[in-house]
C-alpha cells in the first residue's frame, strides 16, 4: 500500500493578530545612478531573478527626466547581487509606465495604461510577453475598464487568483483614496468592489500588493495610526470573498519612518522590497527579509513556512519523470506528523512541468500534492527536522531550483 502526503500548513491568523514579525538584513539598494531620481514600485519577475521598478525624473527616461515614469530593471549576477539597472526601453513611452503584475505561468508582465491615446486609459492595464529572442511583444489591453475619476491610481493584478487591486479616488469612497477589487468572472472582470472599513480609512490607502502565499494584502496609508506621512501595513484575507480583511498591522520601525514609506512587495522566500525617502530627498528602494515569530519557544520561521492550513483531500500521485504512479488515494484518517519536505514547483492543475525539469534531482522520490487552491505541488524528501531540510534545500537551490523551499508535512493513512 502506497502512502501519499499532503502538506501540513501552519495557520497564519495568530501571527497577524499579534504582529510578531521582523524585517531582517534591511538595507538600501544600490542600483547605480539613481541618487537624484524617485524610485518606487519594486516587483520581481516570475523567476525572481529580475527586479522591475519605476524611476521618476531620470535623465534617461523616454522623453527626458520631466516626461513621466519609466520601467527600469536590475538582474542578479552569479553572486546573487543586484547589478546596475537599465531602462526597459521596449515597454516605455512618454507617459507613466509601471509593472503592476507578473504572470507566473508564462512570465508575461502586466503594465500600467494601454500604450495608446490617453482617451483609452480607462482600460488601465496591458500585458506583454518576452519572446525567445528576449524582445517583448506589443502590449495588449486587458479586457477590463476602470473609472477615470482621477489619474492617481495604483494597480496590482494577480492573474492566478483572478483578482485586481486598485487604489483610487472616487466620489463614493470612504476617504481620499481607497482600495477596491475586481474579480474575474468567466471572461469578464467585475468591480469595483470596495473592501472592508478595516483597511479603507477616512484618509488615503495606496500601493496595494497581494501575497497569495500568505493571503495577505500589503498597502500604504496615512489614515491609520502610524509613524508619520505614509506607513506600510498588512492585513489578512478573511473568508472566501475579497471584501473582508483583518485589522491592519503596522509593519514597524525597521520599515516605516516619519517620512513616505510605500510600495511593499514580498515573496515566498521572504525576500521583500519597498520604497522610502527615510534617508531624505528622493525615494530609494530598500530590501530585506520578512520573517514571522512563532509562539512556540519564540522561534522564528520564514514566511515560506507560515502559510494557511489546507483541509485534507484526495491525493493523486501523477505520472511525470521521477514522480511515482499510484491509483487515486482516499484519505481516511489524518494524523499530525513531524517531518519536512522540499517543494520545487507548483503549477495550475491543468499544466505539468516538462519532464526534463526533474532530471537534476536524479533518483529523488518526487511526489505531487493536489491543493484546493487549484495548484499541484511537487516535492520530495522526508526530513526529521527543519535544520536538516534547510541544508538540503540550499543544495537544491545551488543546482538550479531557485524557488525551492521547505514545507512541513501531514501524514495520512491511505486505503
Amino acid at each position: 500500500m502506497k502512502t501519499g502526503f499532503t502538506f501540513l500548513l501552519v495557520a497564519f491568523n495568530f501571527f497577524l493578530s499579534q504582529g510578531q514579525h521582523e524585517f531582517r538584513d534591511h538595507k538600501k539598494m544600490d542600483l547605480g545612478g539613481f541618487e537624484h531620481t524617485e524610485c518606487s514600485y519594486p516587483i520581481l519577475s516570475a523567476d525572481q531573478n529580475t527586479l522591475f521598478f519605476v524611476s521618476t525624473f531620470a535623465k534617461d527616461n523616454v522623453g527626458g527626466e520631466k516626461a513621466g515614469q519609466d520601467i527600469w530593471f536590475s538582474q542578479r549576477n552569479d553572486s546573487s547581487q543586484w547589478t546596475q539597472a537599465y531602462n526597459l526601453f521596449a515597454l516605455n513611452n512618454k507617459f507613466n509606465n509601471m509593472v503592476v503584475g507578473v504572470n507566473d505561468i508564462d512570465s508575461s508582465l502586466y503594465l500600467l495604461n494601454t500604450y495608446s491615446s490617453p482617451n483609452r486609459w480607462r482600460y488601465g492595464i496591458s500585458s506583454s510577453k518576452m519572446k525567445s529572442d528576449s524582445s517583448w511583444t506589443r502590449p495588449l489591453e486587458l479586457n477590463a475598464t476602470f473609472p477615470m475619476e482621477s489619474l492617481l491610481r495604483n494597480f496590482f493584478i494577480n492573474p492566478e487568483e483572478g483578482v485586481i487591486f486598485l487604489s483610487m479616488r472616487t466620489r463614493h469612497g470612504r476617504g481620499n483614496e481607497d482600495i477596491y477589487v475586481y474579480q474575474l468572472d468567466g471572461p469578464n472582470w467585475v468591480g469595483p468592489i470596495q473592501i472592508s472599513k478595516s483597511v479603507n480609512s477616512n484618509a488615503s490607502e495606496i500601493a496595494p500588493f497581494y501575497a497569495p502565499h500568505l493571503k495577505t494584502l500589503f498597502f500604504a496609508s496615512d489614515g491609520h495610526s502610524g509613524k508619520g506621512s505614509f506607513d506600510i501595513y498588512m492585513s489578512k484575507k478573511l473568508g472566501d470573498t475579497w471584501t473582508e480583511w483583518s485589522e491592519p498591522i503596522n509593519m514597524g520601525d525597521t520599515i516605516n519612518s516619519e517620512r513616505f514609506d510605500a510600495y511593499f512587495s514580498t515573496y515566498p522566500s521572504g525576500e521583500s522590497f519597498f520604497a522610502s525617502n527615510k534617508g531624505g530627498g528622493k525615494s530609494s528602494l530598500y530590501t530585506g527579509k520578512l520573517v514571522f515569530k512563532t509562539d512556540e519557544d519564540n522561534a522564528t520561521d520564514s514566511i515560506e513556512q507560515i502559510i494557511e492550513t489546507i483541509e485534507p483531500e484526495t491525493i493523486n500521485i501523477d505520472t511525470i519523470q521521477l514522480v511515482e504512479v499510484s491509483e487515486d488515494l482516499e484519505v481516511i484518517e489524518e494524523e499530525t506528523r513531524k517531518g519536512f519536505a522540499i517543494q520545487v514547483i507548483a503549477m495550475p492543475r491543468n499544466m505539468k512541468p516538462e519532464p526534463e525539469f526533474f532530471i537534476p534531482l536524479e533518483d529523488s522520490d518526487v511526489q505531487m500534492s493536489r491543493g484546493k487552491d487549484g495548484l499541484d505541488r511537487y516535492y520530495f524528501g522526508i526530513y526529521d527536522n527543519r535544520e536538516t531540510a534547510l541544508k538540503a534545500m540550499k543544495s537544491v537551490r545551488e543546482i538550479g531550483y531557485k524557488d525551492a523551499f521547505v514545507r512541513a508535512l501531514a501524514k495520512y493513512k491511505i486505503l
